[in-house]
């Protein structure tokens, strides 16, 4: 309320996360939502990239227990990406658990000089490092599912694209998802444009 009253976006959309979190462990999934989406929705233009990458982050994890596979996917893929380019490592490996990604190794801290100026450069050069140490996401689409895009793209049916890749059905359908997931969108008319 006192967000809200001082105009706060910031601390409006941080209180609205917690909140999103607090319904989903106590079973109110609609409320949840609900309160995410204010915190997405509040964060937009305000340029609070960690506070976004939070949000997106526990609203993907609910989504997920919600058994809402692509939506959660696209929240954590845009999570671990915003996490990535601010260098926030230890975020980047909760990204990791939730998508079921191997956590990225991590160099181990040097012995840091007595000199300030060289403390100085062995902590930049230790960012830098475990940024590096850590691939972005989203990945790359693998050769195979960079096939099925291109047939998709082309405009083909699932049993189409089975019969050319010598596939089964369900596999297309896993491999679609996986797209969708990685490249940011929701319909197969969008692959194309995205690829």
């Amino acid at each position: 309320e006192l967000a809200r009253a001082r105009g706060r976006r910031s601390a409006i959309a941080a209180a609205a996360r917690v909140e999103g979190f607090i319904h989903a462990a106590a079973g109110r999934p609609d409320a949840a939502r609900r309160a995410y989406q204010v915190a997405l929705a509040t964060l937009d233009g305000l340029c609070a990239p960690h506070e976004e990458a939070l949000t997106r982050l526990d609203y993907g994890r609910f989504l997920r227990h919600q058994s809402q596979r692509r939506a959660a996917l696209r929240e954590l893929y845009a999570a671990r990406a915003a996490f990535a380019r601010l260098g926030a490592v230890p975020f980047l490996a909760r990204c990791d658990a939730e998508l079921g990604h191997e956590v990225p190794m991590v160099p181990t801290v040097p012995s840091v000089p007595a000199d300030p100026a060289a403390t100085s450069a062995a902590n930049a050069q230790l960012s830098a490092s475990a940024v590096r140490a850590v691939p972005t996401w989203p990945a790359p689409l693998t050769a195979r599912q960079l096939a099925v895009a291109q047939a998709v793209a082309e405009g083909k049916s699932n049993r189409q694209v089975a019969r050319e890749l010598y596939i089964t059905v369900k596999t297309v359908e896993y491999h679609v998802s996986q797209i969708f997931a990685k490249l940011g969108v929701d319909a197969r008319a969008d692959i194309a444009a995205a690829l």
